[in-house]
């Protein structure tokens, strides 16, 4: 699990490539509040978290299943674990977004433009 988040929190910190950090740039240029850039990175990172919860939930419930299949006495649907992991996956994932955002919230428009 430790492993998964990290690999996510990696991720998630190139979120903003040079193509990106031009766009952020000429929108801080044309007077975009610093906030509002660290919201839409946050939200485009969120969003990419809720896929991930789309899709993991279900596996993770196929998995569980088979484990439960040869384990005896393991519950694959026991709302402590489920609910403690996915709390885990999205606080990582929000803390992974949130980092780049603010990154973004900080290039100066005029490197940013020079760049490309």
């Amino acid at each position: 699990m430790i492993r998964i988040g990290l690999w996510l929190f990696q991720a998630m910190l190139r979120l903003i490539p040079g193509e990106v950090r031009a766009e952020l740039g000429v929108r801080l240029a044309l007077g975009a509040e610093p906030r509002q850039v660290v919201r839409m990175v946050v939200g485009q990172g969120l969003r990419l978290v809720a896929i991930g919860a789309a899709i993991g939930f279900p596996v993770a419930i196929a998995g569980a299943r088979l484990v439960a299949a040869r384990v005896v006495g393991v519950n694959p649907w026991d709302p402590a674990v489920l609910g403690s992991a996915a709390a885990l996956m999205a606080t990582i994932g929000i803390a992974a977004a949130f980092v780049p955002g603010r990154r973004a919230a900080r290039v100066d428009p005029r490197v940013a433009l020079s760049a490309n």
